[in-house]
């Protein structure tokens, strides 16, 4: 598993660079060993973005 000192991390994240889940999402949650969400919205279905990003999770 990698460790979130092994990403180079950006201050700000906007629109402009690109595609947040693969830039930031995944590289976090892959660092993650456990994923508590908080906070949010509901969707009942989910979306294939935040698929591709927890990936590998039970």
């Amino acid at each position: 598993m990698p460790l979130l000192s092994d990403f180079q991390w950006r201050l700000r994240y906007t629109p402009e660079d690109g595609d947040l889940v693969a830039g930031l999402y995944v590289p976090l949650l892959s660092c993650a060993e456990r994923y508590d969400r908080l906070t949010g919205y509901f969707q009942p279905r989910p979306s294939r973005s935040r698929r591709a990003a927890l990936k590998g999770w039970r």
